[in-house]
């Protein structure tokens, strides 16, 4: 699939064209051309979008495979005519799926080409904006670049709330019930999952840390407060990670001693109870040995003295215990 809008600066109005009509297009400066190409990761395109892209976009053969290949890191380069960059936008699913769309973007002098393998809800939000009244993405290839970033930015602060909702309620369960083997494996899943999307965060905000001190030529310096703001919400998604990530670490820690104190309570029981039952184990020692002269034996009542003599042992030992608070 591939939509190209056409705006022009002279009209004021947005229209879309077909890919035949886009080199001819590209030589108007007036025009801000977008090209959105959705096409499945690891398939090359047809032959129409590999001749658009490189006889009449002049991209790289290397960007072309970048477009191409699905799971690249995230950058941004920049070559004579154009710069290329690779974002990701992150979205949930279902239980502690999370969704990785790869998105690679070629920034011309007056066109902006975007390159997916599915569906991305924030880029049809942009779409939208861009074909209805005139603002401020119309001025320059650059600011819908923006647009286009801003957009899928934003989509990640409703993946990391829904990681507080979730860690939350596995921080309940597991006060209740620390030997938990699902919980265990939830916080886990979450822990891999956080550490993924960290790992492209940090990528990004370098990124845009760049854009915002003005590194890359295609960003004008008036439009560098534009990509501060990118940075700047980066920035906040990362210490909102780091501070999931160490929560999720101090729910192991609290698992591992919760789990220790249910058994050490155990053991504490099993040991009064063995402590009160080793003077009855003594008394039935002395009294099993094999002697013909053990006084008690051949008294009518020394079955019941034994007895009584294990019961009240036992039941002073765990007064003992009581008033020493051992139990």
């Amino acid at each position: 699939m591939i939509d190209i809008l056409l705006f022009n600066k002279n009209l004021q109005e947005t229209k879309n064209i077909k890919i035949d009509e886009v080199f001819s297009a590209v030589q108007n400066p007036e025009n801000l051309i977008w090209i959105d190409i959705e096409h499945p990761s690891d398939v090359w395109p047809p032959q129409e979008i590999k001749d658009l892209l490189q006889n009449v976009l002049k991209i790289h053969p290397l960007n072309i495979e970048d477009c191409t290949i699905s799971k690249q890191n995230p950058k941004f380069e920049e070559y004579q005519d154009y710069s290329f960059s690779i974002v990701y936008a992150i979205k949930n699913l279902k239980e502690e799926e999370v969704k990785f769309d790869e998105m690679d973007i070629a920034i011309g002098k007056n066109y902006v080409l975007t390159y997916r393998h599915t569906l991305i809800e924030e880029m049809e939000t942009v779409k939208n904006s861009f074909k209805s009244k005139i603002n401020h993405i119309h001025t320059n290839p650059s600011m819908l670049f923006h647009a286009i970033i801003d957009h899928i930015i934003d989509g990640y602060q409703s993946v990391i709330e829904n990681f507080d909702i979730k860690i939350d309620k596995m921080g309940n369960k597991l006060f209740k019930d620390p030997n938990q083997p699902k919980i265990i494996i939830g916080l886990n899943s979450l822990k891999e999952l956080l550490t993924e999307i960290r790992s492209i965060v940090v990528k990004e905000e370098g990124m845009f840390l760049n854009a915002s001190k003005g590194f890359y030529t295609i960003i004008n310096e008036e439009e560098n407060i534009f990509f501060k703001d990118i940075y700047d919400h980066l920035n906040k998604i990362l210490d909102k990670i780091d501070k999931q990530s160490n929560t999720i670490s101090n729910l192991f820690l609290l698992q591992m001693n919760l789990s220790t104190q249910k058994l050490n309570e155990l053991i504490k029981f099993l040991t009064i109870i063995s402590a009160i039952l080793l003077p009855a184990n003594v008394i039935a020692g002395i009294f099993g040995m094999n002697f013909h002269n053990m006084p008690p034996l051949e008294h009518p009542a020394g079955f019941y003295i034994t007895i009584f003599s294990m019961i009240f042992v036992g039941i002073l030992m765990g007064i003992f215990f009581i008033q020493k608070k051992w139990i």
